[in-house]
């Protein structure tokens, strides 16, 4: 009985629940933003997102916000 408790909890999980914070989806995202983006800008923006929570910060920012972040990140010091 308790294996059967089991695995309907591994059941109920779905990788619906799971957010995509992968870097293939972060990629693209910056891509379809290319357009407000200079290359280097959007190569400074990848390094970043190579960590898992930089992209968890990106992807919770609304769509403007991500380009004023990644502008932000990635300006000259």
């Amino acid at each position: 009985m308790e294996l059967a408790s089991s695995s309907s909890i591994f059941a109920s999980s779905s990788s619906n629940d799971v957010p995509d914070h992968s870097i293939t989806r972060v990629t693209k995202i910056l891509i379809s933003m290319s357009d407000d983006l200079d290359d280097k800008t959007l190569f400074k923006a990848t390094e970043k997102l190579v960590t898992a929570e930089w992209r968890e910060a990106f992807m919770a920012f609304t769509p403007d916000r991500r380009l004023g972040w990644i502008k932000y990140l990635t300006r000259s010091s």
